[in-house]
């Protein structure tokens, strides 16, 4: 059995960089306050919140986000998982194998998009988003947008912090996806946040197929992280029951996606790039 994608830990910490005297600082440095913390639980319950209404016997993650390896490890030790080549929850992985025998009735498929398709540990979560991150910040200093000096701050903090900082330049225009066009959000979960975490969370290589869709949401997988295309999570209920979990369906770009109520409007959620 493949245990969950392991990567080793990417230290976000470098070495101070030099000012130019001449670089007008377009970022300045910002205490990261309680106030910004809370929003931020917000963000992430907004989301990737979904994975903590999953039902049929499978075990929840203690909350949005963890903090370290050593938490995400403990945890994934005391989780009932099935055999095979990609880790999920046993109840996760038999509904994925009951959608992947009604496809191929259909003469159609369910793969994995990747070797990194279902379990991942923290460690790898941490990979991912500074895969963006750190491109994304020299981007944003070549164009004269952000100081290096606040850069090499924000490459230094700690995931929680630097996740609150990343979210606040997209705010003002600095987004951190490959194309540096949208929100990093789209495709990566900050160090931590990531449901495939929970190991409730499969990359469909075939997701743009929507007899595939259709099939994966009779067996409770859903798409609920919002143009993450390839991403689905096991909530194990029909989608009639959605709703009665406080979920709400949203239509983007012609795919459904099913998404923690907002606790405020979707227009005050401040720490997230306008998509």
């Amino acid at each position: 059995m493949r245990r969950p994608h392991r990567a080793k830990l990417v230290s976000t910490t470098v070495a101070p960089a030099l000012v130019k005297a001449d670089l007008p600082l377009v970022t300045k440095p910002t205490e990261v306050s309680f106030p910004q913390l809370t929003d931020l639980d917000a963000r992430l319950q907004f989301e990737y919140g979904a994975v903590l209404k999953a039902q049929n016997g499978v075990v929840l993650p203690p909350h949005e986000m963890f903090s370290s390896d050593e938490e995400v490890t403990q945890w994934q030790a005391n989780v009932e998982t099935s055999g095979g080549e990609y880790v999920l929850q046993t109840a996760a992985a038999e509904a994925l194998n009951s959608a992947r025998d009604e496809a191929r009735m259909q003469g159609l498929d369910i793969t994995p998009g990747d070797t990194d398709a279902a379990g991942r540990d923290y460690a790898y979560t941490v990979k991912l988003w500074m895969s963006r991150v750190n491109p994304g910040l020299d981007h944003w200093v070549k164009k004269d947008r952000l100081d290096p000096a606040e850069a090499e701050r924000i490459r230094a903090l700690p995931s929680r912090q630097q996740t609150v900082a990343v979210l606040q330049l997209e705010e003002q225009g600095m987004f951190m996806s490959k194309d540096f066009s949208k929100s990093i959000l789209c495709s990566v979960a900050p160090p931590g946040a990531s449901q495939h975490l929970a190991l409730l969370a499969f990359d469909v290589k075939e997701h743009q197929d929507p007899r595939v869709r259709e099939i994966l949401a009779r067996h409770g997988w859903y798409q609920t992280v919002q143009r993450d295309e390839p991403h689905f999570t096991y909530l194990g209920v029909s989608q009639s029951e959605l709703p009665s979990l406080g979920l709400i369906r949203k239509n983007v770009d012609h795919r459904i996606y099913w998404v923690p109520a907002p606790t405020v409007d979707d227009d005050s959620m401040g720490l997230v790039a306008r998509r």
